[in-house]
């Protein structure tokens, strides 16, 4: 019954991403058209690197808080080793990504090449 449960969670979970990726594109889209292509502000390398760092804190947080959640609704969800693991690891690399953007921004490197010198 477990793997059954995640298996309804993973198929009802993709076409939701599916979805959400659609809406941005009709976004980007409708703005393109009504405003040109110059609407959207530019981000910098670090702030994209901070966002990407708190999705993975937030997704490893989620894969190991929300079996909980599951089985206190009687979803019949426990959480296994390989998911706390697996979740362990994501933060791992959340943190990581994060760090990272603060170490840029102490060293005081450039937005534009990103620490990378081109030659």
């Amino acid at each position: 019954m477990d793997a059954w449960t995640a298996n309804i969670l993973l198929i009802e979970g993709l076409p939701l991403i599916g979805f959400i990726y659609y809406l941005e594109y009709k976004r980007r889209m409708y703005l393109l058209e009504k405003v040109g292509p110059k609407s959207e502000p530019a981000c910098s390398p670090r702030e994209k690197k901070l966002v990407k760092g708190l999705f993975f804190l937030l997704a490893g947080s989620a894969l190991i808080i929300m079996p909980g959640i599951a089985g206190l609704l009687g979803l019949g969800i426990e959480l296994s080793f390989e998911m706390l693991l697996i979740g362990v690891i994501i933060i791992c690399a959340g943190l990581a990504i994060m760090a990272s953007c603060g170490i840029i921004k102490i060293k005081g490197l450039s937005d534009e090449n990103d620490g990378f010198e081109m030659r």
